[in-house]
């Protein structure tokens, strides 16, 4: 999450009762001697759970009684910024530049939806967003990237290469999304163009001996074959279709280990708002495409975190084999969803969650690791471990 407050900002605020406190409140709060303003995050009756928008960790536990109030406007510089007023000027801006690119792929007649992003938060929120949005994400029939491309060029986005070295751009076999972004009144606009329905580590090329090519191609195909239309300020958007949005945000959900309580909120309100879900079809979507151990801890964390009414036989129907609920109870359910990863070690888990949580033969999953760019990476991430350690016992001395 890109973050609200600068070092250096003065910040103003109001007293308010905990109980009217929200998800998305930057509150200044009181615990261990040290003053902060962070966000609220997780909510119960009795206690928030607030983090600061860049840090890893979360403040835990925090009770009525250390809250003095929620954060209303700061100054930085010269500038006097009211928050409701900043959050609502960045999110104006995203969807201008996001309407303008809506209506340059329908008329250029390419097939794509919306993944995620403003127009799907707006869809079931009804309101502006309270943070500030990173990106957008765009799943296009990958037959048309070169006039994809063209578009997105001509409206003065630029172009990123999301390689981590030119090795592993070497290496990598398949390309699965790319990025584009620009700067509207100083705001930055991202889109993620994705090629694919890819759930699983896409610096890393295919890793069709984990998960099978031809069942993401397929998912890919059906996400833009059954895409819905939503209305949002007079203007119309393919997104998914509810039973597969509700497959997407998980499977994504999957691929953040388990991370960002704000994901898992979102796919909540998605659940209790949304009243075309068909839990059956779902079922058997994920049954068809082997997707049950990707998204059954995402399910239970649903459940134990906010109570979502999952349907009880799609529980019952998608648990694990006995190996693989083993290791989602004992490692998965321990995750601490408040927290976030260092990059280094979320690629790392990821890959240990991919490969543990495979439905493929073990002999099969163990050949992954002759891929050239699974080898590379793994000497790749060794090194700046290395290098890491060796900063760290410098600074020690």
């Amino acid at each position: 999450m890109i973050p609200v407050l600068w070092p250096g900002d003065l910040i103003y605020f109001s007293k308010k009762k905990t109980e009217n406190l929200k998800e998305n409140d930057l509150i200044l709060a009181f615990k261990n001697e040290k003053l902060f303003a962070h966000r609220v995050i997780y909510r119960t009756a009795g206690y928030l759970i607030t983090k600061g928008d860049n840090n890893i960790l979360c403040d835990g536990r925090i009770y009525p009684r250390q809250v003095i109030g929620t954060v209303t406007k700061l100054n930085r510089g010269n500038q006097h910024i009211d928050l409701e007023n900043f959050y609502l000027i960045q999110s104006t801006a995203y969807f201008s530049e996001i309407n303008k690119i809506n209506a340059c792929l329908n008329s250029g007649k390419v097939n794509f939806i919306f993944l995620k992003g403003l127009p799907i938060h707006l869809y079931y929120e009804k309101n502006h967003p309270r943070r500030i949005y990173a990106d957008c994400d765009v799943l296009i029939d990958k037959d048309q990237s070169v006039l994809v491309d063209k578009i997105l060029l001509s409206e003065g986005f630029i172009k990123h290469e999301t390689h981590y070295s030119p090795i592993h751009k070497y290496l990598k076999n398949k390309k699965t999304e790319i990025t584009y972004s620009k700067k509207s009144n100083r705001i930055r606009i991202v889109f993620d163009i994705h090629y694919e329905a890819n759930f699983l580590m896409n610096q890393l090329g295919s890793l069709s001996l984990l998960y099978s090519q031809k069942n993401i191609n397929k998912l890919t195909s059906l996400f833009l074959q059954e895409k819905r239309i939503i209305k949002i300020s007079g203007g119309n958007f393919p997104v998914l279709s509810a039973d597969n949005l509700v497959i997407y945000l998980l499977l994504h959900y999957f691929h953040h280990n388990f991370r960002g309580v704000f994901r898992l909120s979102f796919i909540d309100k998605v659940i209790r708002k949304d009243k075309k879900i068909d839990w059956k079809e779902m079922a058997e979507k994920i049954e068809e495409y082997k997707l049950n151990n990707f998204m059954y801890p995402g399910l239970l964390l649903l459940k134990k975190y906010f109570l979502t009414p999952v349907d009880g036989n799609i529980m019952s129907g998608l648990k694990p084999g006995r190996r693989e609920s083993a290791f989602i109870q004992h490692k998965a359910l321990k995750e601490n969803i408040f927290n976030d990863e260092e990059r280094i070690s979320a690629g790392i888990n990821r890959f240990k969650y991919i490969f543990i949580l495979s439905s493929e033969p073990l002999i099969k999953k163990f050949l992954v690791f002759f891929q050239p760019a699974v080898l590379y990476s793994a000497f790749w991430v060794l090194i700046r471990l290395l290098l890491k350690k060796k900063i760290k016992n410098y600074h020690k001395k």
